[in-house]
């Protein structure tokens, strides 16, 4: 996650500011276009990554919490570098079909229900997300007033 935090800042946010200084000195508009997609996609692919991350510390901290007896054999170095590894392909199949189809001229409609089930995706991930902190804020609750 903290991969992903850093290439925004180091690839995304300068190329955002080379599309305003191209599009200010009114260079060609095919140019500014293209860097402007290529950054759009990256912002996306890092947005997701960093999302997908976020759910899989959430359920990581959901099994220190709620199940604790049984974290050491769940969570293990080799499933969360598994996870990390499923983050970004994740994030980046997110982005790669719709630049292929745009790239080669398929009909848009296919990116636009790709982008519907991409941010149906990411949806759930939320709702994950807000599901496993809800239950690790009742299992400390509870634990609370257990004492």
């Amino acid at each position: 996650m903290a991969i992903a935090d850093l290439l925004v800042g180091a690839t995304a946010m300068p190329i955002n500011g080379a599309v305003d200084l191209l599009i200010l000195h009114e260079l060609s508009v095919e140019h500014v276009c293209t860097l402007d997609a290529v950054n759009l996609g990256l912002k996306f692919c890092f947005f997701f990554s960093s999302l997908y991350h976020f759910t899989a510390v959430a359920w990581e901290r959901y099994e220190a919490i709620r199940k604790w007896m049984d974290y050491k054999t769940v969570v293990t170095n080799s499933r969360l570098k598994t996870m990390a590894i499923i983050a970004w392909l994740a994030a980046l199949i997110t982005v790669i079909p719709p630049a292929v189809v745009k790239r080669i001229d398929v009909d848009f409609k296919f990116i636009e229900i790709w982008l519907i089930i991409v941010f149906a995706g990411g949806i759930l991930a939320f709702l994950a997300i807000v599901y496993f902190y809800v239950l690790v804020y009742l299992g400390v609750r509870q634990r609370r007033v257990d004492r």
